[in-house]
């Protein structure tokens, strides 16, 4: 990918492998272009809803700031859930 002649205009990554959010904002550096984030499933939230998990717990708050530093460095933000907008304005997110 790094010694491709054309550089990227978007990146795309999905929240289908969350880790997948770091790696689309280091390639957005390198190639200078724009990421896309599209969000299928909010991890975090769904273990804390079902009570699996404390919204304190370690592996939620990882969870949760990758998904900080995808959402602050997209230029857009695509969801296929329908109450998108609520989550972004949850307090521990």
């Amino acid at each position: 990918m790094l010694r491709q002649k054309k550089r990227p205009n978007t990146i795309i990554v999905s929240s289908l492998s969350i880790l997948t959010f770091l790696t689309g904002v280091v390639a957005m550096k390198i190639f200078r272009c724009q990421l896309i984030v599209e969000v299928r499933d909010i991890y975090q939230y769904t273990l804390v809803a079902f009570g699996k998990f404390s919204k304190n717990n370690v592996f939620v708050k990882i969870l949760s700031w990758i998904e900080k530093v995808g959402f602050k460095h997209a230029d857009y933000i695509l969801s296929t859930l329908s109450s998108f907008e609520k989550f972004l304005r949850l307090p521990y997110h």
